[in-house]
């Protein structure tokens, strides 16, 4: 449920724009550190497994796409919470993460939103290095793109989060 009219969300900073309602009245939904602890374990909420890593990556930068299953039949798989990685470690809202390679993530901070730009690097660089180990990608290559701000789409003018810049989407079978 939404705590805080979309327009708004920024204007809450490290608080609440979002949460479930439970008995108990309304809560946080789980952390990104919380679900891989096992915050949702044996509640059946899983919808596939991918059995490579390098597969679930590609879906993870990318934001979305498409699995083609034993069947033959394709499920979509919509935006997944890489950058939730980026805003939990350095509470950072405004950024880019852009793959530059098959492997590299390249990331861009807006300046206007970072006032410590070393401790803010620092802090999302581990949070997603940290992330990507425990994917079992230890070898993707994470920097900081010091002259490049984060660009806005040309055609819808949003800021995309997650980006891709190396290649076209891929297909995951």
């Amino acid at each position: 449920m939404n705590l805080v009219d979309e327009t708004q969300r920024a204007s809450v900073g490290m608080g609440l724009s979002h949460a479930r309602k439970t008995d108990k009245g309304t809560e946080p939904f789980p952390t990104r550190a919380q679900i891989e602890q096992g915050a949702l374990k044996d509640r059946n909420l899983e919808l596939l497994y991918l059995s490579d890593p390098v597969e679930v990556f590609f879906l993870q930068v990318q934001g979305s796409g498409r699995v083609k299953l034993s069947d033959g039949s394709i499920v979509r798989i919509l935006p997944l919470a890489l950058s939730t990685v980026v805003e939990e470690a350095a509470g950072l809202h405004r950024f880019q993460i852009v793959q530059t390679a098959a492997d590299r993530l390249a990331l861009r901070l807006d300046p206007h939103e970072v006032h410590d730009r070393g401790a803010a690097w620092a802090a999302a660089s581990r949070g997603l290095k940290e992330y990507l180990v425990r994917q079992g990608l230890p070898n993707v290559a994470v920097t900081l793109e010091r002259d490049l701000p984060a660009r806005r789409d040309p055609r819808s003018g949003k800021l995309r989060q997650v980006c891709v810049e190396c290649s076209e989407p891929r297909t995951t079978h």
